[in-house]
């Protein structure tokens, strides 16, 4: 009879602390996917998506495709709102601040990990091409050069630069508490 009330208060337990986890991880998973800072300002983004020279034709990244690991998928503009980093639950992020192909800067991509979007990031190895197609039909090919975690606190590899290279990251671990960075470099045709 004991064992039956012990063994019934374990399982009540475990139930309660798998609904728990299950409850924390929804709350925080878009909070999860963002890096703990922005290395870009708001006003990049406005004055990015509001000039004068923005147009609907305008060459924004509509697709993204990594042979090596089966993803093609389309790509969205998000932005990062009061810090935090808004995600695409379909497709793939386009950090809309960062660069586009051909502008030569940081072109910075993100999902989640789920399986079609970039689960499978951390078995690409240097050398595997990443391509992005624009709204205007053009390609870029992007070669991997390194790959690496980091936690939410390095935003080294997403910020601004004055060449052209390709991030793309996704969460990583068990929690998924740290960041998989994958950086690429225009192929030379």
């Amino acid at each position: 009879m004991m064992r039956k009330y012990i063994l019934t208060i374990v399982v009540f337990v475990v139930g309660l602390a798998l609904i728990g986890y299950g409850i924390w991880a929804w709350v925080l998973a878009e909070k999860r996917l963002s890096f703990s800072s922005n290395p870009y300002s708001q006003t990049e983004v406005v004055a990015k998506h509001t000039g004068p020279e923005q147009s609907p034709a305008a060459d924004i990244i509509t697709q993204v495709r990594i042979d090596a690991i089966d993803v093609e998928q389309p790509v969205l503009d998000t932005v990062i709102f009061d810090g935090v980093w808004e995600v695409s639950p379909d497709g793939i992020s386009h950090l809309a601040s960062s660069a586009n192909p051909g502008e030569g800067g940081n072109i910075v991509l993100y999902g989640h990990t789920k399986k079609a979007h970039f689960k499978y990031l951390p078995e690409l190895e240097p050398g595997d091409i990443i391509t992005l197609t624009t709204w205007s039909g053009q390609e870029y090919s992007y070669s991997v050069e390194k790959t690496s975690v980091v936690s939410p606190d390095e935003v080294s590899a997403v910020s601004p630069t004055d060449t052209e290279k390709l991030t793309v990251y996704t969460c990583y671990g068990l929690l998924e508490e740290d960041r998989f960075i994958v950086e690429a470099f225009p192929v030379s045709i």
